[in-house]
């Protein structure tokens, strides 16, 4: 599939009458939620120059431990892949935090613990901070909001074929085991109005200032793509 044609599906299943946005991102989501489907998808992107560049620009190393491979955005839309590599040991526990935007996610390989949390000044205490950044930045920022107390709502390991919606103030955190590489394919929809972000750590952040994101090269997205290729091209085995 070429860049102008996947953008032609989504934005053709993004927008069908009377249907909620919640509904609308889940189907516009279901015909790419494969292995096979996305490995087309990444093979077309590594044959189009202009399409891996774009991809390069948008994506980063996330700090919650995953790489963001953004394929293609939109008006109101994101269409993106979620990467955790396999790591030898247990990383650091994702931050909680929600979104400015409802989205839905299915996951290719592997599996991750999610959980779901809830406001509760009687529960686990944590550092709590708005979020700040712009669309497409290099760059973001947190602001110290003191210490608010979360409890967990839903604790369940998911597995490969699984696929969710979430709104965006739903809190939620992600956790990939030690030695599994993991992909999902999010598709975001578009940010809500007077939304704000926050995020609940367990050890204090940096804050106060602008933090930024590790972007990659080109020849690195490429071999990173590559290597998602050759393990889509065998989901049993991972």
């Amino acid at each position: 599939m070429t860049r102008h044609e996947l953008a032609a599906r989504l934005a053709r299943r993004l927008r069908p009458p009377g249907t909620r946005a919640s509904d609308a991102l889940h189907a516009a989501l279901a015909p790419f939620a494969t292995p096979e489907a996305v490995r087309d998808l990444l093979c077309g992107t590594l044959r189009d120059e202009q399409w891996l560049d774009a991809v390069r620009d948008a994506s980063y190393r996330h700090d919650n431990g995953f790489d963001k491979i953004v394929l293609m955005a939109g008006a109101g839309y994101q269409f993106r892949l979620h990467v955790w590599r396999e790591v030898p040991r247990e990383a650091e526990v994702e931050n909680v935090h929600n979104h400015r935007w409802d989205f839905s996610s299915v996951i290719l390989l592997g599996g991750y613990r999610f959980q779901e949390f809830t406001p509760d000044p009687g529960g686990c205490p944590f550092h709590a901070y708005g979020y700040v950044s712009e669309r497409g930045s290099a760059s973001y920022s947190l602001e110290a909001l003191g210490q608010r107390g979360l409890t967990r709502s839903f604790d369940a390991h998911l597995r490969a074929g699984t696929s969710y919606t979430l709104t965006s103030d739903v809190l939620h955190r992600v956790s990939n085991p030690p030695g599994r590489l993991t992909m999902s394919l999010v598709l975001q929809g578009p940010h809500q109005p007077d939304s704000a972000v926050l995020v609940y750590a367990e050890k204090r952040l940096p804050s106060g200032r602008t933090l930024p994101r590790a972007g990659f090269s080109h020849e690195d997205l490429r071999h990173l793509l590559g290597d998602l290729v050759d393990e889509l091209a065998d989901p049993l085995a991972v």
